[in-house]
């Protein structure tokens, strides 16, 4: 596990803060005295094993979401039905997280060599807290919704949507903000290694869903 200053000095050479942020921030760890450093950042926070740590703690907790109905099928998918064997839950938390996470890091570490993948497990993982939050009132919103969408939008449906939106909002954020962070890829390039990432892992994982799932079925 890397040290408090060690995460300071990749933080540094991947550009996710300059030169004067790693001296106080390396001043204040050898003193002892709190470190405040990006406390809205996650990932600039915490280091990538703790954030994996958490990511596993967000995967079980969608394991659990699965019995109310939700499926995390794919590295952005998340839809509602009848409640899956908990084989396919598992099945499905390790296509959306591992899997997920291993497509971005093969992306960025093309275009940036000091990124670990544990940090971009960790992005992955903790990022998808949005969804695991959203599932249950989705879940309980599905069951109000009308069946028949042609005879018009209820609040219900309205809720739904509006709640997956912000769903979705949340998801994308944090990997934006994540990868950024540990990669220190900024403006075309980061677009460019975000869309080619989050496209590429869409792709792998309805892949490995298609091909893998007869194995737990």
């Amino acid at each position: 596990m890397s040290t408090p200053e060690d995460r300071i000095r990749e933080l540094a050479r991947a550009r996710a803060i300059d030169a004067a942020e790693e001296a106080r921030l390396l001043a204040a760890v050898k003193s002892g005295a709190p470190v405040r450093a990006a406390p809205r950042n996650p990932f600039a926070r915490w280091s990538g094993e703790v954030t994996s740590a958490m990511g596993l703690g967000v995967a079980l907790a969608g394991v659990a979401t699965s019995r109310l109905g939700a499926r995390y099928d794919g590295a952005l998918d998340l839809h509602f039905g009848a409640s899956v064997p908990l084989a396919i839950a598992i099945l499905d938390q390790l296509v959306a997280w591992p899997l997920t996470a291993l497509v971005f890091w093969v992306v960025l570490r093309a275009l940036s060599r000091n990124v670990r993948a544990i940090d971009v497990l960790g992005v992955v993982g903790l990022s998808r807290a949005a969804y695991v939050v959203i599932a249950p009132p989705m879940a309980l919103l599905v069951g109000r919704a009308p069946i028949d969408p042609t005879k018009g939008a209820s609040l219900a449906m309205i809720l739904l949507a509006l709640v997956g939106l912000v769903g979705l909002g949340a998801l994308v954020f944090l990997l934006v903000l994540g990868v950024r962070t540990v990669s220190g890829l900024r403006g075309g390039r980061l677009a460019a290694a975000f869309i080619g990432a989050l496209l590429g892992a869409e792709i792998v994982t309805k892949l490995a869903l298609w091909c893998l799932r007869p194995l737990f079925s």
